[in-house]
């Protein structure tokens, strides 16, 4: 599921030329599906992809800078392989359609050049949202240079339903449940191996001090935010 920078011009590009795409037949994929702001988006991979920080970072990234283009009152709504510009009705739903556009696995960029395209967006919207930075945060409840205790935790966290948060994104298959707690491999400060447990990915620092909150209340795991 990694994926590709690409400037803005070349993203307008791969946007028009992407224009035509085939959505899978499957009733049951893998994937991704994010929300972000008035971005709602579901994205099907090859296999089922891991849950990499790195990839999160970047949907974050673009699911915010798409979401910056966004003029008020509208969103942008998928399925697997349509999205739908449309007005927004109370609640947050998709109402009256602006435009339907093929879309399943281009990179994120190309869909950024597509929304500038539909939006009309300005030369000085399109600098501003570009310019958009984010920095979504995890939880971690444990770490141990042991893999199997790291995963005996992470089965834990996922156990009880009202520990299940994930944040603004689902990875892994559909529609089948996922977990929400994630054993991320990395190295300690002397180099050692070491086995991470986190849990959720969040944009905002209330959502992720709640996941927190509800993990430690459920099983006595106190947990500290840590960037993603």
């Amino acid at each position: 599921m990694r994926l590709r920078p690409v400037t803005l011009l070349a993203a307008a590009a791969v946007a028009l030329a992407s224009l035509v795409s085939l959505p899978r037949a499957e009733a049951c994929w893998d994937g991704y599906a994010a929300s972000i702001g008035k971005l709602s988006i579901s994205v099907a991979t090859d296999e089922n992809p891991p849950w990499d920080p790195a990839d999160i970072r970047e949907i974050a990234l673009w699911g915010s800078r798409i979401d910056a283009l966004l003029p008020a009152g509208t969103r942008l709504d998928s399925e697997l392989g349509t999205i739908t510009f449309c007005k927004t009705l109370p609640g947050g739903r998709c109402g009256a359609s602006l435009a339907d556009i093929p879309y399943s696995t281009a990179p994120l960029p190309a869909l950024f050049g597509q929304t500038a395209i539909l939006t009309h967006a300005s030369p000085a919207a399109i600098r501003r949202a570009m310019t958009l930075t984010v920095a979504p945060l995890t939880v971690q409840v444990f770490a141990s240079t042991s893999a199997a205790r790291a995963h005996a935790v992470a089965v834990a966290v996922d156990e009880p339903d009202d520990t299940r948060d994930r944040g603004f994104i689902d990875v892994g298959g559909f529609p089948a449940t996922n977990p929400s707690a994630h054993v991320v491999d990395g190295s300690d400060a002397a180099g050692r191996p070491i086995h991470r447990v986190l849990v959720g990915a969040f944009l905002a620092r209330a959502d992720a001090a709640a996941t927190e909150a509800r993990v430690r209340k459920a099983l006595g795991l106190k947990g500290f935010l840590r960037p993603l």
